[in-house]
């Protein structure tokens, strides 16, 4: 195991004790997540490019969506317009929803000190 590796991800999830039924709802649990995940982004001094979205239904079957942007996703209003964009591609009529989850990953490279230029000797 290595404690200090670099981060690839991070995300948020929830199971529900009932499953989720009506988009509202859907939508509500979405932006709870996205809070979430924006607190915990801000903590870690994260951002990202790539923004996943992922669907347990009831059947247990798991649907994992991601769409990557340009620029990066700092905000929670980024991270649920991306969401509604991959929720449009998404079918979801008559599925129950039992877990959903949000994740960030494709991050900005950390700061590097630069090693100053090996000067010449001769």
């Amino acid at each position: 195991m290595q404690p200090y590796r670099e981060t690839k991800s991070v995300s948020v999830e929830d199971t529900y004790g009932e499953d989720l039924e009506h988009m509202q709802h859907i939508q509500l649990e979405l932006s709870k997540l996205a809070d979430r995940l924006v607190t915990r982004l801000n903590r870690l001094e994260l951002k990202g490019r790539t923004l996943t979205v992922k669907f347990k239904f009831h059947d247990f079957t798991l649907t994992t969506r991601s769409l990557s942007v340009l620029s990066f996703i700092e905000d929670k209003a980024a991270m649920l317009s991306l969401v509604e964009k991959i929720m449009d591609n998404l079918d979801l009529k008559g599925r129950k929803i039992r877990l959903l989850g949000v994740g960030i990953s494709n991050f900005a490279p950390k700061e590097k000190v630069i090693d100053p230029p090996q000067l010449s000797l001769f």
